[in-house]
Order: C-alpha cells, then structure tokens, then sequence
C-alpha cells in the first residue's frame, strides 16, 4: 500500500473514532447492511462505517466516497427531511404522495452530488491513485439513475460501476443539470442493473 493511501486511510479511520464510529475494514468481497451485500457503507443513525477490501478495483473509490458522506453528517448537512423515507416508498414500506416522493428524491440526489465533489476534492488532496474523469463519469452515472429508480419505483439490483458501456456514455465533468435521463440511458441501466425477478428465482433454485 503506497505512503499516500496508507495516510488517507490512517487519517479517516481516526477521525470516525474520534467521533464515536465504529470502524470494520474487511478482506472480504462484501459487507453486510440491512440484509443487503455491498462494498461499504456508512450508517449515521448507529454510527457504523464499514468497507470490503475484496474488490481491488473499486473499494479505494468507495473507502473514499462513503468518508465523505461522514463528513457530511459530522457538519450536520441536510439534503431531505426523512433519510429512510424514499427508500421505503421503493420497497413499497409505506405510501407518500409521488410529489413527496419526488422530492426526497431530489434530496438525495443534491447529497450525492455534494458527496461526489467532495470526494474528487479528496482524491486530489491525497493524490490517491483514482482516475479523476472516469471516477466523474460513475458518479454522474449513479446520480442519474435516481430518475429511473424514480419512474421505476424500485432501486437498482446490480450497480452501474460495473457496466462500462452505461458510465463510458455519460460526460466526465459535472452535469448543469441531472434531472431527466436519455432513453438510450435508462434502457441500459433497465437491462443491465435490474435484474429479473423470475431469473432470480430460478437462479437460486
């Protein structure tokens, strides 16, 4: 692990304690939040932070990308009044008005493009070995798809980062504007990051 990497990570790790965190760094492909697999995640309401090692080519990206979200909730940074709420009304937990709904959806999407300049600013800061246009190129792309999740009422099963034909058709600088989607783009992302629920089923029988 290079000089600049080992400092980043040295520097996070101990600003999340300080500040009540705890911290899992896993040698595995996943960690577990809420029933559900990822690369890492960071939990505000029980204050959890935790990365999967076991993709070289990504968990830097994400190690990076859920510190910023710290950050965010230590300054006490507000995007939308029910952190939950839109994901619940995806999952079909409860029912809102589409207009609400639209809204939190909005308010996720302003986070997330806050969080993302964060993080290429850090990426800079630390001089971490991330290709800065490509990182944009994803994270214009997982903004955007809040529009489909929207429309679709459902949130994506497999994420864009791994499709390069979806992120390599996005701009690699930030976008003036991230409220409507291609439908070249949201066919893509419908075919690729959704998956279908009878080839689920028969894939786990």
């Amino acid at each position: 692990m290079k000089k600049n990497l080992k400092k980043f990570i040295q520097d996070a790790v101990l600003e999340l304690v300080d500040n009540g965190f705890s911290v899992t760094l896993s040698q595995e492909k996943n960690v577990v939040v809420d029933g559900s697999k990822c690369t890492g995640y960071l939990d505000y309401v029980n204050r959890e932070f935790a990365i999967a090692f076991g993709h070289p080519d990504i968990w830097i990206e994400v190690f990076v990308h859920e510190y910023c979200h710290f950050q965010q909730c230590i300054e006490g940074l507000k995007f939308y009044d029910d952190e939950r709420s839109f994901d619940e009304w995806l999952s079909g937990e409860i029912e809102i008005p589409f207009n609400e709904a639209e809204a939190l959806c909005h308010g996720h999407m302003e986070e997330e493009l806050d969080c993302e300049k964060r993080t290429v600013k850090m990426i800079k800061k630390y001089d971490l070995e991330i290709n800065i246009p490509q990182y944009i190129q994803k994270s214009n792309t997982y903004i955007l798809i809040y529009n489909i999740c929207l429309k679709h009422r459902r949130w994506i099963d497999k994420g864009p980062y791994y499709f390069p034909e979806i992120w390599k058709s996005v701009p690699d600088h930030w976008l003036d504007s991230y409220d409507t989607v291609t439908p070249e783009f949201e066919q893509m992302v419908v075919e690729k990051c959704y998956v279908d629920k009878k080839e689920e089923e028969n894939g786990s029988s």
